[in-house]
């Protein structure tokens, strides 16, 4: 009889296919209930996203192994089913992402909102409690009273620009922390490894700007509304890529609603005759960041802005107001042009409030 070598790792393929072929022959993945018996069932959760097991599994099977075997002495016809998806949570955002892209490719008119607003709206209503029956149906009388805006047809190639601009902010931000832990080290050594993980991270960025430089140009529709918005003295290739990755309803939308969405809108905040002081919040934090990059720019370079800001300067506003304003500016000229499809021209000056 011929020797088998023990392999030393276990690859699941290879032996459960032939098992999986067995059961699913044997029918032993079908349920049909002829005993006339009171049902019972129990779905087996498989493992989180990362495929890992714990104790907690061994527990919960454990516990279910026991519920099953006393029902069936009871005379109970016992189910216990494993369970085909665990993954709700982790995924949630991935999936919500790609099926509301392909309901917009399919015609459909789809609007992604901030579950706190549907909340919120409930609670107007009076509605305290929380199901899955009970959020439908506010999901729905929300849909119907506030009309909220339709999701803009998604790119194709959008997912992946908006993955590698994130990546590169993600990057970004970890050289940053990086530089700022060895402002505060002494140590030659520690500083050293800091900054080989400086360098590395700058290498990386680099990539990843290419590869999103590559992906804008492979497209001529992103290739000219980058064009477009690079002709304006101040905003550069990662202001551009950015906009078109968070911002896609850049040029489809008015100057108010294109302000409030990107969380630079003053909002008032009165009572009576109590006049409080105006200020921005909520919308998208990643182009407000840029905006503001591009803005302090701006006010150097160009004259539409510069000009803009040195008459908010000489009224008395402080600088963040004055900072603030430029971004909207320099968003509500963006806006324009993308709508109009013009380059950029100074007289936007005496046409856009």
């Amino acid at each position: 009889m011929a020797e088998r070598e023990l392999a030393k790792g276990y690859e699941p393929h290879d032996v459960e296919k032939r098992w999986y072929a067995e059961w699913e022959s044997k029918g032993y993945f079908h349920a049909d209930d002829v005993s006339g018996r009171e049902p019972y069932s129990i779905v087996i959760p498989p493992p989180n996203v990362t495929g890992a097991l714990h104790m907690g599994h061994a527990l919960n099977n454990t516990l279910q192994d026991i519920l099953c075997r006393w029902k069936r002495m009871l005379g109970f016809n016992v189910l216990w089913m494993p369970g085909t998806d665990h993954a709700g949570i982790a995924t949630q955002n991935v999936v919500e992402r790609q099926l509301a892209a392909e309901l917009a490719a399919g015609g459909h008119h789809v609007s992604v909102v901030n579950p706190r607003q549907v909340r919120d709206f409930a609670k107007g209503l009076g509605i305290l409690a929380k199901t899955d029956r009970i959020d439908a149906r506010v999901i729905a009388r929300f849909g119907q009273q506030v009309h909220p805006r339709p999701l803009v047809e998604v790119h194709e190639k959008q997912a992946e620009l908006n993955q590698l601009v994130t990546r590169r902010r993600q990057l970004v931000e970890l050289r940053t922390a990086e530089n700022n832990r060895k402002e505060t080290i002494s140590s030659k050594d520690v500083r050293k490894s800091i900054q080989l993980i400086v360098d590395t991270l700058n290498k990386e960025i680099k990539r990843v700007e290419k590869r999103i430089l590559a992906l804008v140009e492979s497209d001529d529709e992103w290739k000219g509304k980058a064009d477009l918005l690079q002709s304006t003295p101040g905003v550069g290739k990662t202001t551009a890529a950015t906009l078109l990755s968070d911002l896609p309803e850049l040029g489809t939308l008015n100057r108010q609603q294109i302000a409030a969405l990107a969380g630079v809108a003053p909002l008032n905040r009165d009572s009576g005759k109590f006049r409080g002081t105006r200020s921005v919040w909520g919308g998208r934090a990643s182009v407000r960041c840029v905006l503001y990059m591009a803005a302090l720019s701006a006010k150097r370079s160009n004259p539409v802005i510069r000009v803009f800001a040195q008459r908010l300067i000489s009224q008395g506003k402080k600088p963040k107001v004055v900072t603030t304003a430029c971004m909207r500016k320099l968003l509500i000229i963006l806006n324009t042009m993308l709508k109009t499809n013009t380059h950029w021209n100074p007289q936007f000056e005496g046409s856009i409030p």
